[in-house]
């Protein structure tokens, strides 16, 4: 009786290369106290967590805040408000940067870019939200089709 020695082939000596090459072994101990070197065909996968559907009636989310990352629809209050927030900035930034340090000119400069800021506010929020919005219905179109 003679033995019969298989070669691993490229793709097995790859993966046995790259096990060693990252020191990462699996084991397995039985119950005699012997370890045992699992190999990756023989793991099973871990289950997804159960999915929890959402309890509550559609009253509680409707009062809920919105969740960050997902925007809400255009206003022209929201882009106001905005306005009114980064107002101080724009009349530090033009105070500082004017050549004469005058008060009344950084405010006269200032009114421009008010005015220029207020409506490019509301636009871009526009644009993020019909952005938003188109890629829902292309997820839900995918869905359907699926």
């Amino acid at each position: 009786m003679g033995i019969i020695c298989v070669m691993a082939n490229q793709k097995q000596r790859k993966r046995r290369e790259k096990e060693m090459r990252h020191g990462i072994e699996i084991v397995e101990i039985d119950e005699e106290g012997n370890e045992r070197v699992l190999e990756s065909s023989e793991l099973k996968p871990a289950a997804p967590p159960p999915r929890v559907k959402g309890s509550g009636s559609s009253k509680s989310r409707a009062s809920e805040p919105p969740r960050r990352g997902v925007p809400q629809p255009p206003s022209w209050k929201r882009a106001g408000k905005r306005t009114a927030i980064f107002a101080p900035i724009f009349f530090i930034f033009v105070l500082l940067t004017s050549r004469e340090r005058n008060v009344v000119g950084a405010l006269l400069t200032m009114v421009p870019l008010i005015l220029l800021f207020v409506p490019m506010s509301y636009y871009m929020d526009r644009f993020a939200y019909r952005m938003y919005q188109k890629r829902i219905a292309k997820g839900a179109g995918a869905g359907r089709s699926r």
